[in-house]
Formats: C-alpha cells, sequence, structure tokens
C-alpha cells in the first residue's frame, strides 16, 4: 500500500497521466506481483 501512496503524489501533478496511468499502473502492479513476484524484482 505504501507504493500506491508514494505514486499517487508522483502522478497528482500530471492531469493527463493521473487518470490513465492509474488505472493501467494498479492492475499492472498487482497481477505482475501475484502472478510472477520475479518478473517485478527482474524489471525493477
Amino acid at each position: 500500500m505504501p507504493t500506491s501512496d508514494e505514486d499517487k503524489p508522483k502522478k497528482k501533478p500530471a492531469t493527463t497521466a493521473k487518470p490513465k496511468q492509474k488505472p493501467k499502473a494498479k492492475v499492472k502492479t498487482k497481477p505482475k506481483v501475484k502472478t510472477k513476484p520475479g518478473a517485478d524484482i527482474q524489471p525493477g
């Protein structure tokens, strides 16, 4: 949850990226970390 909070203030200034990146980043981060925990560590 701390990761989402940190992403909120960073994407806040981006009005265009806020609505588009908010739903996408959340959906992509959840299935990727849950489905493949190792994949998140490799690209990260």
